[in-house]
Order: C-alpha cells, then structure tokens, then sequence
C-alpha cells in the first residue's frame, strides 16, 4: 500500500561474495524506508552478530537474526521466507 512501510522484503544474493556487498545491497533496499524500531533478518546461512549490529548502525535500528525453529530440518529459497513468515505470526 502506498504511503505504509513494507512488512517484508527480499534480497537474493547469488553470486555476491562477502558480507559487505550483501551490506550495501541491504542498505540501499532500506535507507528510503521509515524502518520500525527492529528488524528480524533470516538467512539461509548462519550470519555473524557483528555484522547485525553493524547493519544496525547503519539503518539506525536494532537487526536481530530469526534463528530457525527447534525440529525443522534446516530450509532454504521459498520455504525460508515461508518459515520467518510462520514465525512473524507466533506470539509468546
């Protein structure tokens, strides 16, 4: 919807090398965005808490990794953003 934040977005990332080319990408995807005052980023690849803080500063908001959930085999592609959608609906 216009005018409204997006809930989610996607980033591929074939091909990049490195975390910061993945860094900038990220950036440049979000730096527009009125950002909420934490994001939850998943990946298929386990992703170094340095580099979540980092991105954090960089968006100026808290970056948090969305660690897959007990008794899953480890996904990836579209079931990845099947299972952080999943978990963006649980409450504690």
């Amino acid at each position: 919807h216009p005018g409204r934040p997006s809930q989610r977005r996607e980033l591929q990332t074939q091909g990049q090398k490195g975390m910061g080319p993945l860094s900038e990408a990220l950036h440049a995807l979000l730096a527009d965005e009125h950002l909420p005052a934490g994001l939850w980023i998943t990946s298929s690849c386990s992703l170094d808490p340095d580099w979540l803080q980092s991105l954090g500063r960089q968006l100026k908001t808290t970056c948090r990794y969305l660690p897959g959930r007990a008794g899953l085999e480890h996904v990836d592609g579209s079931m990845l953003l099947a299972c952080a959608l999943a978990y963006g609906g649980l409450r504690p």
